[in-house]
């Protein structure tokens, strides 16, 4: 989800304030899912249009369910730089804290990459690639517990954008652990809020905020959370895709291996 404010109608790195040359970075990249739902008819003139609009930050996000491979991490690094993505959010990569730390050696030097991984780092596991022509202009960045990533970035006329990937719990049983880490990055909103950031907050929120079907029994629980986020002025950005005169298709962002489950549980 992410603020209605459009800051970015002219070139963002034109006239930018650096604020940072020493920042600590791991490295990344990303893709998007693409499912036997996609509808290529319809996004693929709108997709070319954000391709070549050089005016315009490109952010995407990607539960790549895990990301320890070398060849998909190659796949899904590649597929960013086709689609000549800025920032890349990527979900569940499940590598282990220690890998982390490796991960820029031989990742693509084209993105500046913050990974942020759980002891239990099964089921978790955050990233943000960051193309390295933007790196200079984080000021800040922190983690936590492998369930979100968060940087700031301050760009022209001194505009600050915060920017947070998460990853929210999916087994119920795991709801009060879900809950604390809400709090949290709630908090992070409300700081960015009173003091004018842009605001994105991105990837597996792991509630379907449109099928009232799934996830009956913490369905509410999970979405006073969307409530508190609209609360911030953020807005699904899949609702303005489309109009009245062109509606927009319905897109899953999962299903299960026999295609018997679908929900919509990702979100910019």
């Amino acid at each position: 989800m992410s603020t209605p404010k459009r800051p970015f109608t002219e070139d963002p790195l034109k006239d930018i304030q650096k604020t940072s040359d020493n920042i600590n970075n791991v490295t990344n990249t990303q893709d998007h899912k693409k499912s036997k739902y996609f509808t290529s008819s319809y996004t693929s003139a709108f997709v070319s249009s954000l391709n070549h609009n050089s005016h315009i930050l490109k952010v995407a996000c990607h539960n790549v369910v895990s990301f320890v491979n070398p060849t998909k991490q190659n796949q899904v690094i590649q597929e960013a730089l086709l689609n000549q993505i800025d920032i890349l959010g990527l979900s569940e990569t499940n590598l282990p804290t220690a890998s982390t730390k490796f991960q820029k050696s031989h990742l693509p030097s084209e993105y500046t990459y913050f990974f942020a991984s759980d002891k239990h780092h099964k089921g978790s596991g955050i990233a943000l690639c960051i193309k390295s022509s933007l790196a200079d202009y984080i000021f800040y960045h922190t983690s936590n517990r492998g369930h979100y990533v968060l940087i700031d970035l301050q760009l022209r006329n001194k505009q600050k954008l915060r920017i947070i990937q998460i990853y929210l719990h999916a087994n119920n049983a795991h709801l009060s652990a879900r809950l604390e880490l809400e709090k949290e990055i709630l908090l992070h909103l409300q700081f960015a809020h009173t003091r004018n950031y842009h605001t994105i907050i991105m990837d597996d929120f792991n509630v379907d905020i449109d099928n009232l079907a799934l996830n009956r029994q913490t369905r509410t629980t999970k979405m006073r959370f969307i409530s508190q986020l609209k609360a911030f002025d953020l807005v699904d950005t899949y609702d303005l895709l489309g109009s009245d005169d062109s509606p927009k298709p319905y897109q899953y962002t999962w299903h299960n291996v026999s295609n018997t489950i679908s929900s919509r549980i990702d979100y910019i």
